[in-house]
């Protein structure tokens, strides 16, 4: 047997899988991380963990599966985009891992101060299709240079969790084009990094890895990395892409019409276009552009913070007596948890979860605001555990519609989502996700969609398949299909209308909230 190693490097951990020629897993396994909070607001990892994860990830997949190294036509990642660190040329750390909804600096306001004066954010969005928020890896930058000065008298290099990875890998620095477009600093036309840019950001591009098509061959597997993974040397090593990019290709999408919505950690909603995104509505709610690995193709991005981070916290904070009936009837908590919220009726019993745990993501007005805080509406004393965790489900999937509605706004027309990542495992929420959109929800047969894309990255760059169209007809199946109940689509319909009226309602709120909170806790 032949098979891709592929590795995909989220906000909770690293996850290793052996996927055939045809698309089959084979062999996976998982390695759990966290980012730490240092300070309020912050969120940084050590980069070096991540790798010790990816590794034993890796080990373990190859075990599980049964294989021999010598089967391994190739490895690729995919991973989430913005966060950002700083090496030096040699790949050594000199500063933690800043992750993407890293809020310090009351959410880089000077930082982002700084762009506005110095450019503008309708020019940066002309330039990179990228709005201005806080979540740019370029902002990371600015607040390092600021802030950190000591580590740019050294040779740096920054550097995503690809590059990192890559040059673990190979010893060699690359970037795919996907993940520069999530920098802030790419010029998505152009397909190159912006002088503009790097002059505002004070930075050079040679402090920034060389970008090139997911699908290119990056070098080979070095021995030392070799011997930290429990490989042999030489296997080719591909560049890989932005997960949402990878998931993309993993259900078939490589030219426009079908939508996907991964629902992870993160849930993104993703649409394929033929040309960036440039427009004043689109900028309005934050939705932006990044390349696609295809490379005539965009994808328009939309997405909010806290879907499967919401249900872990719920699982960790509050189902305590889900977790112990889980334990005593030898099942998935997570199953236990959606069984119970399927007995509470649509709508919750009138509870509301507003799911902005994290902050706000885009489809609103202000978009991006990583200040926006969660809330459940709607208590009594008559609520019960099954209204709550139901509701927190109804919470995510709200968020997820008016995403669509916006985007819907701006002239996207979506009639179909497949939906990828840990959220398709569920028929609860596949189906709540069909009643609440009022669309079809498709489940490819491979739910781990990024790393199948990975896969694909990898059979197109060193020649299994004759294109990234012929990778995806000969390895894309879809599973099944949800169709919304027209009943409870009612219910979500008038739920949706009060829904709408949340954010700019506590707005004011939440920002007095976080003033408290930068006054009073250290």
């Amino acid at each position: 047997m032949k098979v891709f190693l592929c590795v995909d490097l989220g906000s909770s951990g690293a996850k290793a899988a052996l996927l055939d020629t045809n698309g089959i897993l084979v062999g996976q396994a998982f390695a759990e991380y966290r980012f730490t909070n240092p300070q309020q607001f912050w969120s940084e990892i050590d980069p070096n963990i991540i790798w010790e994860k990816a590794c034993m990830a890796i080990k373990n997949a190859v075990q599980t599966s049964n294989l021999v190294p010598k089967e391994i036509l190739g490895i690729s990642i995919s991973m989430i985009g913005e966060t950002i660190m700083a090496l030096d040329k040699s790949g050594n750390v000199l500063y933690p891992a800043i992750e993407s909804m890293d809020a310090r600096n009351s959410g880089y306001k000077d930082e982002i101060d700084t762009w506005k004066t110095k450019i503008g954010a309708e020019n940066i969005y002309q330039i990179t299709s990228y709005p201005l928020s806080s979540i740019a890896s370029a902002n990371k930058i600015l607040w390092l240079k600021t802030h950190k000065p000591e580590i740019f008298n050294k040779d740096i290099h920054f550097a995503t969790f690809q590059d990192f990875v890559i040059h673990k890998l190979t010893g060699k620095f690359a970037i795919d084009y996907s993940m520069a477009s999530r920098t802030m600093l790419f010029n998505i036309s152009e397909k190159k990094w912006s002088e503009e840019l790097l002059t505002v950001a004070g930075i050079s591009k040679d402090m920034l890895s060389e970008p090139y098509p997911a699908y290119h061959v990056v070098g080979e597997l070095t021995e030392n990395a070799a011997k930290e993974i429990g490989l042999v040397s030489g296997i080719p090593v591909i560049l890989g892409a932005h997960d949402q990019a990878c998931a993309s290709l993993g259900i078939g999408i490589v030219g426009e019409g079908i939508a996907m919505d991964g629902t992870g950690s993160v849930e993104a909603i993703i649409v394929p276009s033929s040309k960036p995104a440039t427009s004043l509505d689109m900028l309005a709610v934050g939705h932006g552009t990044q390349c696609h690995v295809k490379e005539d193709v965009y994808l328009a991005v939309g997405f909010h913070l806290t879907a499967g981070l919401l249900v872990r916290w719920y699982k960790d904070q509050l189902a305590i007596q889900e977790q112990f009936d889980a334990e005593r009837e030898k099942k998935d908590v997570y199953d236990v948890i959606t069984e119970n919220a399927s007995k509470s009726p649509a709508g919750s019993n009138g509870i509301l979860v507003f799911p902005h745990f994290r902050g706000a993501g885009t489809g609103r007005r202000p978009p991006l605001n990583p200040l926006s805080k969660g809330a459940i509406f709607g208590l009594t004393l008559s609520t019960n555990r099954n209204d709550i965790s139901r509701a927190v489900f109804e919470g995510i999937t709200l968020e997820t519609r008016l995403i669509l509605s916006s985007m819907e706004s701006s002239g996207i027309s979506i009639d179909q989502l497949r939906v990828t990542g840990g959220g398709a495992k569920s028929k609860f929420w596949l189906q709540l996700k069909a009643n609440i959109t009022g669309k079809s929800v498709v489940v490819p047969a491979v739910t781990e969609a990024s790393l199948l894309g990975a896969a694909l990255l990898i059979g197109t760059g060193i020649g299994v398949y004759k294109s990234l169209q012929d990778a995806t007809e000969k390895t894309v199946r879809v599973d099944i299909e949800y169709k919304p109940d027209s009943i409870d689509a009612r219910v979500y319909d008038r739920l949706f209308a009060i829904y709408q009226k949340l954010y700019p309602s506590i707005n004011e709120l939440n920002s007095e909230i976080n003033q408290f909170l930068e006054e009073n806790v250290k």
